[in-house]
């Protein structure tokens, strides 16, 4: 009976060490920080050739080193030098941490179904080369908010995942811009 047990206990630590293995190379292999996301092959025009960001106009645009500014699709930031509006709260931010993201490094970019805002700038969800999701980075910290567009929603569920919990943690102008009453502190 005592020689059951042995063999009983060793093969329990065989398989809870073989276990406990698999799961620390897992979350080697998935980087925490980062997210991936596998795109279904429709009618979606996904560039794998990367691309360098040479610019930043505020939280949600950019310009490449070919000349294309390219606006975040998805998502609003706050302005930072808006003709009419000015300087809103939160729109420093929202542009550093979309230089943090993105300047001068190479992304690939993914089109939904719209093309170009009425600014001729080309509507993009935008990816690093390093593994980031530009569009869902500044929603998850805060610093954007959804910019519904009907057809466009190949993201839709991660943006409002990202945006909910944001909002529920009162991250970025969630904590920062707006009172419980949704009204601007600024």
């Amino acid at each position: 009976m005592k020689l059951n047990k042995k063999i009983y206990f060793k093969n329990f630590l065989i398989v809870f060490l073989s276990i406990s293995v698999l799961i620390l190379i897992g979350f080697y292999l998935f980087k925490i920080k980062k997210i991936s996301f596998s795109i279904k092959k429709s009618n979606n025009s996904i560039k794998t050739e990367y691309i360098k960001v040479i610019g930043i106009d505020d939280g949600d645009t950019i310009v490449l080193e070919n000349g294309e500014t390219i606006r975040y699709l998805g998502i609003d930031t706050p302005e930072t030098h808006h003709p009419t509006i000015g300087e809103e709260c939160g729109g420093k931010e929202a542009t550093e941490l979309n230089k943090k993201l993105v300047l001068n490094k190479k992304i690939r970019l993914i089109k939904d179904k719209s093309d170009k805002d009425p600014y001729g700038r080309l509507l993009r969800y935008v990816f690093t080369e390093d593994g980031y999701f530009a569009n869902y980075e500044l929603l998850k910290q805060g610093w954007a908010q959804i910019l519904e567009m009907s057809s466009d929603n190949l993201f839709k569920h991660t943006f409002l995942d990202a945006q909910n919990n944001a909002l529920k943690n009162k991250l970025g102008i969630w904590g920062k811009c707006f009172l419980k009453g949704g009204d601007k502190n600024e």
